[in-house]
């Protein structure tokens, strides 16, 4: 037998048509249970036009901590291509609790101490997403 062929052996139950549909059923109620139970966050930042860089660098420090936070499943930065002191996080996680915790952590506070004074507009919406 070479690498490209396998045989495998199947239960006949896993080969019925019924066991296929109910099967297929699960997994779409748990594909939508998941779409509906986590937070998607967009949080768009307008720093002061001469703090974008340091607001920038401070914003870039968060992604490698913040990805590997429990709950967390998208943590992605965006810079506005004609505006540059505009940004956008898109994250999404598995629960409130975990953007909780996420928002109560050091290096969130970190950012925010660093950053003080050098934002212009804050704004965080907290998002369900439907489609």
């Amino acid at each position: 037998m070479d690498a490209k062929h396998h045989s495998y052996w199947i239960p006949e139950l896993f080969l019925q048509p019924e066991f296929i549909l109910i099967l297929r059923e699960l997994i779409e109620f748990k594909a939508e249970e998941l779409k509906m139970s986590k937070l998607t966050i967009i949080a768009t930042i307008v720093s002061k036009e001469d703090k974008t860089e340091l607001v920038k660098s401070e914003m870039i420090k968060l992604i490698d901590r913040t990805r590997v936070e429990d709950g967390c499943i998208n943590y992605d930065l965006h810079q506005d291509n004609s505006n540059p002191a505009h940004f956008v996080f898109h994250e999404n996680w598995e629960s409130e609790a975990h953007l909780e915790k996420h928002l109560a952590s050091q290096h969130i506070a970190e950012y925010m101490a660093a950053t003080e004074d050098c934002i212009e507009t804050f704004v965080l919406n907290k998002m369900t997403h439907i489609a």
